[in-house]
């Protein structure tokens, strides 16, 4: 019998993600496959404290094993490396299995705060975010979008896990 196995979409995003559906084991399963079906429609949401931008050029890539993260790297804790494939838009990222302020060799961090959206495709390709608030109606203050150099906006709230699957269109660059 076929066993599952956590979607990857909850153990990228730090565990933040509580409705998952376990995803049944394939052999030689494509990346898109280890994700769930929800976070396949809506994307993956991971905190800037979590992510690196790649600024070394002798990259390593990431191991072909059942398991998300790569380890034995000596230069960096347990990582995953995305937004690298050919036809990816912008820097290559990594995330990191914990969050750290530790400086890591080749790496540079998230130029400022905030939850950040990826699409499951061949890779986690950073999203253009509208801003998601997480405020009582009360606040009508709209939570800030932040400009990134590397054209894609990160909201400073995580999305509401209810959110529609319209809401995580792209959209154009953050100005």
């Amino acid at each position: 019998h076929m066993e599952d196995w956590d979607c990857w979409g909850e153990v990228l995003s730090g565990g933040r993600r509580t409705k998952c559906a376990k995803v049944p084991i394939k052999p030689g399963a494509a990346f898109r496959e280890r994700f769930c079906a929800d976070c396949r429609a809506r994307g993956v949401f991971v905190h800037s404290s979590r992510l690196r931008v790649v600024m070394c050029a002798n990259l390593p890539s990431n191991k072909h094993t059942n398991g998300v993260w790569n380890e034995g790297e000596e230069r960096w804790p347990p990582y995953r490396i995305i937004n690298q494939t050919v036809s990816s838009l912008g820097p290559k990222l990594v995330i990191l299995r914990d969050a750290t302020t530790a400086p890591l060799e080749g790496l540079a961090e998230m130029p400022q705060s905030g939850w950040l959206g990826f699409r499951v495709g061949r890779t986690l390709e950073p999203l253009a975010l509208q801003p998601f608030a997480q405020r009582p109606p009360s606040q009508s203050a709209a939570p800030t979008l932040i400009a990134l150099p590397m054209a894609f906006a990160v909201a400073a709230s995580e999305p509401p896990l209810s959110a529609p699957p319209h809401a995580l269109k792209p959209g154009p660059p953050a100005a």
